[in-house]
């Protein structure tokens, strides 16, 4: 069994969720700038920029959402 800890990302809209998923590292953009948020590290609140998150699902690849702010 993996012991590797995980994120789990879910991306809600008032219709309901629209991705869910779990990944080691997330990015997306801050009013203030980009940040990669990881497992186990420093609790963080920002406000989200109109961009996209991209969340990690491989070596490689990486899911692109997009979102309008929150």
């Amino acid at each position: 069994m993996d012991d590797k800890s995980l994120l789990t990302v879910n991306v809600v809209t008032p219709d309901g969720v629209v991705y869910d998923n779990t990944t080691d590292l997330a990015v997306c953009k801050t009013t203030l700038g980009e940040v990669g948020i990881m497992p186990n590290r420093v609790p963080l609140l920002a406000s989200l920029a109109i961009d996209e998150v991209r969340v990690k699902t491989g070596e490689d690849s990486f899911d692109e959402i997009a979102v309008s702010g929150g």
